[in-house]
């Protein structure tokens, strides 16, 4: 096999397991909490972190706002839709994003709402999903897929090639 083959080759091997990486833990450093009215608190991860994530293992990827939700003529959220191609296949998934109306306009209310639609999309091809999976009952993890997949905890977790940004 000559070297350009080896190279073509190798780039499809690494492409047969982004939806392995994809599915990785954040590091809890990464993560941040949002304080809910009712006293509860809610892990999170930024709008930057996601998108530089999606970008590092999948590459150039497709995201668009399909429509704009409105009630009473006001901007409350939007549809998105994010296509991109994982091991080999084009994927695309759709997801709702909405803002609490804080009064804000609709220019900064559909803003958020996006970025929310973003990474509700970006949970469906399986970016953060240990943060929406939460507990069992009896406390352990509800997130089933690293119990699954094997290799050290290690593996189980990005390596810190993705930098943290703002927020």
């Amino acid at each position: 096999m000559d070297a350009r083959s080896r190279k073509v080759y190798g780039e499809l091997e690494k492409m047969k397991n982004q939806i392995l990486e994809l599915q990785k833990r954040f590091p809890n450093k990464w993560i941040r909490k949002l304080s809910k009215k009712n006293g509860r608190s809610e892990d999170y991860l930024n709008f930057a972190t996601v998108a530089q994530r999606l970008l590092e293992v999948v590459g150039p990827f497709n995201w668009k706002i399909v429509r704009e939700i409105s009630e009473a003529g006001k901007v409350v959220g939007c549809v998105g839709q994010i296509t991109c191609i994982i091991d080999g296949e084009s994927i695309t998934v759709e997801g709702v994003g909405t803002a609490n109306n804080t009064g804000e306009n609709s220019g900064e209310i559909l803003k958020k709402a996006e970025s929310d639609a973003f990474k509700r999309c970006a949970r469906m091809l399986g970016l953060g999903l240990h943060l929406w999976a939460g507990t069992n009952s009896d406390g352990s993890d509800g997130y089933w897929l690293d119990k699954n997949k094997g290799g050290s905890n290690e593996s189980r977790y990005i390596q810190g090639k993705t930098a943290n940004t703002g927020s």
